[in-house]
């Protein structure tokens, strides 16, 4: 689950038994830096787990033109 559906379904994603949890979760996602989205899903480029696209960084993320093409295979 990315950082924007879990901080939009909020408690409401945990049971009533995990509550805690889940507020621990939260917070911790709420003290994310703005670019650990990006970060993350260069990571999953970088080992293979999906490629480089549109959908995985947008083009309007600025990249170096040189990683942007060693990415893109």
């Amino acid at each position: 689950m990315c950082r924007a559906c879990g901080l939009a379904g909020g408690l409401e994603l945990w049971c009533e038994g995990h509550a805690a949890t889940g507020a621990e979760a939260l917070a911790a996602l709420r003290d994310l830096p703005p670019e650990w989205d990006v970060v993350t899903r260069l990571w999953w480029v970088a080992t293979g787990e999906v490629r480089l696209d549109r959908l995985v960084v947008p083009p309007t993320v600025p990249l170096h033109p040189q990683v942007r093409a060693a990415l893109s295979g």
